[in-house]
């Protein structure tokens, strides 16, 4: 089975299970008019729409190099990344404005709407959403693994999902738990009232950090930036050490999507005919692919740093 088999059968999976659990917060929402579990319900949503976008891009991602699009089109998955970044923060901006006019209201004296929050409804939903979480997670794992058995890595989409997934379950479990503390220990009586609404800020307080990490990194890569120094560090050791024969000017690695690319300026240290050059650039370019599979390497042959050429 191809990698891109893996990937889709697993992100199928994953489709059924975030439909699950949207199925399962929207439902407690209507019982319990909780706008932390909706929230909960609602990135499950939005995890389940977007891995239904996943499978679209996963299909156009493994269509292989083109004239039109020489290095891949391995941008379309970053992309894709980005905008679930950004429909995930706008969800949890929403919510956290939702909480305060709540909090503002009550402060100014105006009624808050009747919550029928219970011990037994929370645990019940705890248990289904962290389970449900349990599934996505050991589901995208387990094809995450065969993936790199079969290709030598994995599936950014589905890193991605399994982080997103363990995240979720955790974020329930504090929920919950803070649905719990507020309507059933007599200290936060006074503010019970508003305990949903609490919550909820903390929730997407929380929620907060993914969408922003996230936006971060898939702008970093997009824009091409310089960002795996360690890597690059790392790789002028090596080559100095096995292909001594040459002064290495420049190693800039790029990791984006599924593909990655290493572009080396080098210059022989003693002269050299080009039969030569030729024999040890793809010498080298064996030996990191032996050691970077599915990656391309450019060898440019130059004393000069990459972004001066």
């Amino acid at each position: 089975m191809k990698k891109l088999t893996y990937e889709q059968k697993a992100l199928y999976y994953g489709v059924g299970i975030n439909f699950y659990s949207t199925f399962v917060g929207f439902i407690f929402f209507a019982m319990t008019k909780s706008a932390s579990l909706l929230l909960d319900g609602l990135i499950s949503a939005v995890l389940c729409f977007s891995t239904v976008i996943s499978v679209f891009v996963s299909k156009y991602l493994n269509k292989g190099d083109s004239k039109k699009y020489p290095l891949g089109t391995y941008a379309v998955e970053n992309m894709f990344l980005l905008f679930r970044a950004l429909l995930m923060l706008a969800t949890i901006i929403w919510t956290i404005v939702d909480g305060i006019n709540v909090i503002v209201s009550f402060a100014n004296g105006s009624l808050v709407s009747d919550l029928n929050i219970s011990m037994e409804y929370l645990l019940i939903y705890m248990a289904l959403m962290v389970s449900s979480c349990l599934a996505i997670t050991f589901t995208y794992s387990y094809f995450n693994k065969k993936m790199i058995k079969q290709e030598g890595q994995g599936s950014e989409i589905v890193k991605l999902e399994i982080k997103a997934s363990i995240y979720d379950g955790l974020v329930t479990v504090v929920a919950c738990s803070s649905l719990l503390i507020f309507n059933y220990i007599s200290f936060f009586s006074p503010i019970k009232d508003i305990g949903d609404a609490i919550t909820s800020i903390i929730l997407s307080v929380i929620y907060l950090y993914t969408p922003i990490k996230e936006l971060i990194r898939q702008i970093k890569v997009l824009t091409d930036k310089r960002r795996d120094v360690d890597v690059e560090k790392g790789l002028y050791k090596e080559l100095n050490k096995e292909f001594n024969n040459f002064k290495y000017y420049d190693i800039y690695f790029s990791y984006s999507g599924d593909i990655t690319s290493i572009y080396i300026t080098l210059m022989p240290k003693k002269d050299m005919d080009s039969d030569l050059i030729n024999a040890n650039f793809s010498d080298i370019s064996n030996y990191l692919y032996d050691k970077y599979p599915s990656s391309k390497v450019f060898l440019l042959l130059s004393d000069k740093m990459l972004h001066m050429l």
